[in-house]
């Protein structure tokens, strides 16, 4: 327990900077339509932190319990929706302070704004940046006590640099600064909606790209079907490669040294002797339907088992896409 209050809690601190920087924006604005004096706006701001502990405890506690599973969360769809909702929120606070000021009567269904608690909640599931490392983090420890454990320190941590926002809501003491901060709230608001919009724009982009691809045209080199075709211009010290390769993959493994006899299709893993001066994206070896990975290491005496292995693990982490035209060539990293 100890060890995740610590870290939340430095975690918090170390970014609690970049976290004043995303909400900063929204709350001061929020509290300065109101008429508050130091300590009715420090209670408001109490008010919105209890919304954020909320929210990241019950992060934590996901983050915790499910595991690696919540980082295939679609993170941008959701700091989308969260934008969404604190603009509406943050508009319909305009719109009920500035009839309220006008002496308008006010509906009961938008009474909700008046709660900072609401406020609190709805940024306090943003994915900003000091967000995204306190999920990692708590993905990483696994455990639902360890994850609400975190998060309620990364809180604490994060919050000393938000209380200086109390002293935005004396500011609405004045009538001409709630105004400028309604024009604010309203601009921000917009500037959020813009934001949200490009991301829903991207997604949908994405969405659309993955509906078009023929699902045959996407493998993983260990669980295709396709022949895997080891090519080096001498194969002699490579048995130790074909035989694990052949450990892994659900299909035939070759040694070829003659590029000429090598199938059409299927997967080349080519060693980096081949490159030669040829570049990567005309090379001769690239054919339509076929699939060739130069690697890293231009020898072919004999390939360490642990390097194998690394190789093995790189491509059973990745899926590639194969060009139906004209092939596909990937250079291999070096790490």
């Amino acid at each position: 327990m100890i060890s995740q209050l610590t870290e939340g809690f430095l975690l918090g601190i170390a970014t609690g900077t970049t976290c004043l920087a995303t909400c900063g924006p929204v709350y001061a604005p929020y509290l300065m339509q109101y008429e508050r004096n130091i300590w009715k706006s420090i209670l408001a701001l109490l008010e919105i932190s209890a919304g954020r502990f909320v929210a990241y405890s019950l992060v934590g506690v996901l983050s915790g319990f499910l595991g690696s599973s919540l980082e295939n969360l679609n993170r941008e769809l959701f700091t989308a929706l969260a934008y969404i909702l604190f603009s509406f929120f943050l508009l319909l606070t305009t719109f009920r302070t500035s009839k309220k000021e006008k002496c308008c009567q006010t509906g009961r269904w938008s009474a909700f704004v008046d709660r900072p608690l609401i406020l609190g909640v709805l940024t306090g599931i943003n994915f900003c940046p000091s967000f995204l490392l306190a999920v990692t983090k708590a993905v990483d420890i696994s455990g639902p006590l360890s994850g609400f454990y975190l998060f309620a320190s990364f809180f604490v941590g994060t919050s000393l640099f938000l209380i200086p926002l109390s002293f935005f809501g004396v500011f609405g003491l004045k009538k001409e600064l709630r105004f400028i901060a309604r024009v604010s709230a309203v601009a921000i608001s917009i500037w959020f909606i813009i934001q949200a919009c490009i991301m829903l724009y991207h997604l949908y982009g994405e969405y659309k790209y993955a509906q078009n691809i023929d699902p045959a045209l996407i493998v993983n080199i260990l669980e295709t079907d396709k022949p895997v075709q080891i090519l080096a211009k001498d194969t002699s010290g490579l048995a130790d490669m074909k035989q694990l390769f052949a450990q892994k993959v659900k299909t035939s493994v070759m040694l070829i040294s003659d590029s000429e006899k090598l199938n059409d299709s299927g997967i080349v893993i080519a060693s980096s002797e081949w490159v030669g001066e040829e570049h990567i994206e005309t090379h001769s070896l690239r054919k339509p339907g076929r699939f060739v990975v130069f690697l890293p290491d231009s020898s072919t005496k004999g390939v360490a088992v642990e390097k194998i292995n690394k190789m093995l693990t790189f491509f059973g982490a990745y899926y590639f896409k194969i060009d139906p035209d004209s092939g596909t060539v990937f250079q291999m990293p070096n790490n």
